[in-house]
């Protein structure tokens, strides 16, 4: 192993364990300041011991603007309702992805893949031992931020259990919806999308069925449709067969157990079919139209604070929208755009790799638009830069084709 590997591997294992943080796993509730501050020391080290890059790209430059622009419209506080966030620090420093040597990050994104396969493992083995009644000692995991007194976390074989995500499947056998290590199934399969979507052949290799399996364990309607995504922008035909075959073996199963229709029901049509739709059924909110406020809040947005002092319960754009304003939302969207224009044509799976992982995070903002504020976010968005954009050095990769065969999908 030489010094440069050397580097890269330290500063990779930099940003993943920031991605990490920003993921908020049960490790990190009720103020675990010490071990983030420890993290965050690691992180420095590895951007201390990356090589960068020196002079960046053109197109880097412009992406590096654009996000100190949307940075000061998010964490600058010149609004009624903004207030200093601690978070606000790790955030700005995901623009270094845009200057450290590419290597840093292809390692990254290696040591997120893997990160999530070992998670997703033991999520399975957790809850298959939990479906077949396998006893384990209660221990309760504090935390701060669910108000309803019925919602409670238990750690299980490693992971935790959201007390109103558990139900009953036949004769007294329990199971849940799993959350891994994180606050909610959904995030979680959201986390695992990603992931996923690194890989150029998800279903042919061991990683990458440990971490679909793990995804259809969350029962998350918006995890099913980045799966599908995935699946159909990587197999397409082939997908289309898996699909219909899935949906025939699912009909099967809801015609042949109540069960399956009572699970089915609960954590899936009741979102679909909920008065407003699949954003309304997760939705707490009053006052006025957001376009009904004066324009300077209709450009600028509320604060950062503005939906929290308010105790609304609103996880989809719209939440995007009153923090932060259109403005915003118009910088975010260019973003998005000038990577995509930017992507390197003639490496047709970097493109592709960059592209999937993009609409993942546009529903991302759509459905759980909270995880925009993260440093994880951001790090995807600007790692697909790096990797497939035009001014990249064209050497293994986690979105080319050598890599996501000879590493990726073989770790």
């Amino acid at each position: 192993m030489n010094l440069s590997f050397s580097k890269s591997s330290v500063c990779g294992l930099g940003f993943v364990l920031m991605a990490f943080i920003s993921m908020n796993p049960f490790i990190f509730w009720n103020d675990a300041g010490l071990l983030k501050a420890l993290f965050f020391l690691l992180f420095i080290l590895g951007v201390i011991c990356s090589r960068f890059n020196g002079v960046i790209g053109h197109s880097s430059v412009v992406l590096v603007v654009a996000f100190l622009a949307i940075y000061l419209l998010m964490y600058f506080p010149f609004r009624e309702y903004d207030y200093f966030r601690v978070s606000s620090i790790p955030f700005l420093l995901v623009g270094l992805v845009l200057f450290v040597d590419k290597r840093c990050i292809e390692k990254s994104l290696i040591y997120y893949v893997n990160l999530m396969f070992v998670i997703s493992v033991l999520s399975l083995l957790s809850w298959c031992l939990y479906l077949i009644n396998i006893p384990y000692f209660e221990v309760t995991v504090p935390q701060d931020f669910r108000r309803n007194i019925n919602d409670s976390y238990s750690l299980y074989w490693g992971v935790v259990i959201l007390s109103t995500q558990v139900f009953d499947v036949y004769g007294g056998i329990s199971s849940f919806r799993s959350s891994g290590v994180f606050a909610e199934p959904g995030h979680f399969s959201m986390y695992l999308s990603l992931a996923l979507a690194l890989m150029e052949r998800p279903l042919s290799n061991i990683k990458g069925l440990f971490i679909s399996a793990a995804i259809v364990t969350t029962f998350s309607v918006a995890g099913y449709i980045a799966l599908l995504a995935v699946f159909l922008y990587r197999y397409r035909i082939k997908a289309l067969l898996f699909g219909f075959s899935g949906i025939f073996l699912l009909a099967l199963f809801v015609a042949t157990a109540t069960v399956g229709a009572d699970i089915i029901d609960t954590f899936i049509l009741s979102k679909i079919y909920a008065d407003g739709g699949i954003l309304d059924s997760r939705t707490r909110y009053s006052g006025g139209e957001f376009w009904e406020q004066q324009i300077t809040s209709v450009l600028l947005g509320m604060g950062n604070g503005y939906v929290g002092i308010n105790e609304w319960v609103l996880s989809d754009f719209r939440s995007y929208l009153y923090k932060y304003g259109v403005l915003a939302c118009l910088i975010l969207f260019f973003i998005f755009f000038f990577i995509w224009w930017t992507t390197n044509p003639r490496r047709a799976h970097g493109q592709s790799c960059g592209i999937l992982v993009m609409a993942l995070l546009v529903l991302i903002l759509v459905h759980r638009s909270w995880m925009v504020d993260s440093f994880l976010f951001f790090y995807f968005l600007f790692a697909m830069h790096i990797v497939g954009g035009k001014e990249s050095v064209d050497h293994k990769a986690p979105c080319s084709r050598t890599s996501a065969d000879g590493q990726l999908n073989s770790i």
